[in-house]
């Protein structure tokens, strides 16, 4: 039987602690509390980085373009975050074949995560507040185990766990500086660094803060973000930015005239939005611009997916967003024009392959200033 207990977590700090921080989410992998049903199942192998954005290893990616102009190997531009898990036992089983995994273990120790930050998120004055729970380990024989556990930036440690027996979460702070934190490419890693070969421990979250208030910007914008970039519509986004204090700032489409300063907002786009920060300051008048991309496909299956070739059929089936009538929805190999067979949002259609195929679903939804495309396979 496993015991499992929660303990609050004595945390060790790299620098001193901001008295009056002001976080904001960098990102975050998981919901809080919901154990690993999100994740993958770890692969119980270890692979040398840079790993991959489309397959089941050690790294994880958000999304940003990973290019390194001096080796024609580096993973390049990656458009989307890397799903949680996909493929088959994509239904919360933990079986997918892409994604992060739920567990560090004795023969797979490291998790990688892999992110973009940019020049301003990377401020010598800016904080950092790294944050999880550690949870649900085991071993080869009863009980929660011993397991070790060191957290990284870049290779620098920012702590080290030793003796876990008990659920454990985690918090640090620490500086740009701690870390050699970059403007492009940096990597969190969760490692099991101990404890025996036949255990492992879960991950019910990881998630990463940035505290910008002690930054000094003298220029019209030093930062515009947004926490997420790919959501459902109506689904709300928090767009944070940096601009010098005496700036006059705005956001369009709405908000509008907006505080200047370290600062943010929260909008809720129906369709892909591009939101304009605009901010003059002495005259000068700078923009940038963040797209904030809306799905259109919620889901895109074929069940079942295994066939005797030649002699059984199987349904590919669709769940689009119900709330518009405009959307336009194809299947390639041949199966064409869907939008008629799609009502209430969902649609099915019968097929009988005779080879091993992949089918693609592409849905437009038509906007201004642009379509909203969202493509699927099976």
């Amino acid at each position: 039987m496993k015991h499992t207990h929660t303990l609050a977590m004595l945390i060790t700090a790299l620098g001193t602690l901001s008295a009056q921080a002001q976080f904001r989410d960098l990102w975050q992998l998981g919901e809080i509390g919901n154990g690993q049903n999100e994740f993958s199942q770890e692969n119980f192998g270890s692979n040398p980085p840079p790993g991959s954005p489309t397959a089941k290893d050690d790294d994880y990616y958000f999304a940003g373009d990973y290019t390194d102009p001096d080796n024609p190997d580096s993973i390049g531009l990656v458009t989307e975050n890397e799903p949680l898990q996909a493929g088959p036992g994509g239904d919360n089983s933990g079986a997918g074949t892409i994604g992060f995994e739920r567990a560090v273990t004795g023969t797979d120790p490291n998790n990688r995560i892999h992110f973009i930050l940019d020049a301003a998120e990377v401020d010598p004055d800016a904080r950092y507040r790294l944050t999880t729970e550690l949870r649900d380990g085991g071993f080869s024989g009863d009980g929660f185990g011993n397991h070790d556990v060191s957290i990284s930036f870049n290779d620098n440690e920012v702590i080290n766990i030793p003796g876990i027996e008990v659920n454990t979460p985690v918090e640090v702070e620490f500086a740009p500086g701690d870390v050699n934190a970059t403007a492009g490419e940096n990597i969190v890693t969760v490692s099991r660094t101990g404890g025996g070969t036949t255990g492992w421990i879960g991950i019910d979250y990881v998630r990463l803060e940035i505290d910008e208030s002690n930054i000094a910007c003298t220029d019209p914008i030093c930062n515009f973000s947004a926490d997420n970039m790919i959501v459902s519509p109506n689904e709300e986004v928090v767009l944070s930015w940096l601009t010098s204090a005496a700036a006059e700032v705005s956001i369009t489409p709405e908000p509008g005239p907006v505080d200047a300063g370290n600062a943010n907002t929260s909008v809720s786009p129906d369709v892909t939005t591009t939101y304009t920060l605009s901010s003059t300051l002495n005259g000068v008048t700078e923009t940038r611009d963040i797209t904030i991309q809306v799905r259109v496909l919620e889901e895109f299956n074929a069940d079942p997916i295994d066939l005797n070739l030649g002699n059984q059929t199987t349904f590919l089936t669709w769940i689009v967003d119900d709330n518009r009538d405009d959307l336009m929805i194809e299947i390639d190999q041949g199966l064409g024009d869907q939008t008629a067979n799609t009502e209430f949002g969902e649609g099915e259609v019968e097929i009988s392959p005779t080879e091993t195929t992949t089918y693609t679903i592409t849905v437009t939804r038509p906007n201004t200033p642009m379509d909203d495309v969202d493509t699927a396979s099976v």
